[in-house]
C-alpha cells in the first residue's frame, strides 16, 4: 500500500510539475504566482508598451533554394539571436512564427527603440557563419501597435 501511495505522489509531483512548464509557457511568472494565490481577475497597468512583429522579408523565396534542413537551422538561430537581443533589452517575446518574431516591449524599463537597433545584425552573422548568400533578411519588415496609457 505505501508503494501504492509513493508512486501516486510521483505521478501527482510530475504532473504538478507539467502544470507549472504549461503555466509558464503561457504567462509570466509574477501573473502565474498571482494565479496560484487565487486571483480570478488579473490586470495590471503599464504605460508605453509596444507590440513588434519583426517579418523576415523574402524567406519564402530563399526556401526554395536551400534544404529544409539549413533553412530550419538559419531560422532557428535567428530567432536564438533574436531571444537573446530580446532578453538583454528587457522584452518578452510572445511568439514565434515561420517568417516573423511577436514580441512585447515597454513591460519593463527598457525602451524598444533598443530592441530594433539590435535587430538589424543578427541576419549578417547568421548568413556569414553558413555561407549563404541569400539576402532577402536584410530586408526587415517592423510593425508596432502603441498602446496609450488610460487614465
Amino acid at each position: 500500500m505505501s508503494r501504492n501511495l509513493a508512486i501516486k505522489e510521483q505521478l501527482l509531483n510530475e504532473q504538478r510539475s507539467e502544470n507549472d512548464r504549461l503555466l509558464l509557457a503561457l504567462m509570466p511568472e509574477s501573473v502565474v504566482q498571482r494565479y496560484r494565490e487565487g486571483e480570478e481577475t488579473i490586470a495590471q497597468k503599464h504605460q508605453d508598451v509596444a507590440i513588434i512583429y519583426a517579418d523576415i522579408v523574402g524567406l519564402d523565396e530563399i526556401s526554395n533554394d536551400l534544404p529544409e534542413d539549413e533553412l530550419v537551422g538559419i531560422v532557428d538561430e535567428l530567432f536564438r539571436q533574436f531571444d537573446s537581443a530580446a532578453e538583454s533589452l528587457g522584452v518578452e517575446r510572445i511568439r514565434t512564427f515561420h517568417n516573423g518574431y511577436l514580441a512585447a516591449v515597454g513591460l519593463s524599463p527598457l525602451g524598444w527603440t533598443a530592441f530594433t537597433g539590435a535587430l538589424t545584425s543578427p541576419w549578417k552573422s547568421v548568413a556569414s557563419s553558413t555561407g549563404s548568400t541569400a539576402k532577402p533578411a536584410t530586408n526587415w519588415a517592423f510593425g508596432s501597435a502603441s498602446i496609450p496609457a488610460t487614465s
